[in-house]
């Protein structure tokens, strides 16, 4: 009984997501989505104005502008995903 204690303890969106990315769930994170996105996008700005010459807002929209494009699309995989999951649940009953 142990054993599915443990499979549940470990049944979270993030470790469904890094059993997918890469193959396992041995990040321990504890920072929420939106403190994750915050630190990433602090430390891209930081490093474009370090190395931008004075292109900071031009270099900031177009990062910006590549993020929402992955953001969309991995949007569009993971609903495509969830509804070929459900499916296949609904195939199960």
């Amino acid at each position: 009984m142990k054993t599915v204690k443990n499979v549940l303890k470990r049944a979270t969106i993030k470790g469904v997501t890094d059993y997918l990315l890469y193959g396992e769930n041995n990040q321990e994170e504890k920072r929420d989505c939106e403190t994750r996105l915050e630190e990433a996008y602090d430390r891209i700005e930081e490093v474009v104005h370090t190395c931008s010459n004075g292109f900071d807002n031009y270099m900031l929209d177009e990062i910006n502008n590549l993020l929402s494009t992955w953001e969309e699309v991995y949007m569009e995989i993971g609903f495509t995903a969830a509804l070929k999951i459900m499916m296949d649940y609904q195939k199960l009953k």
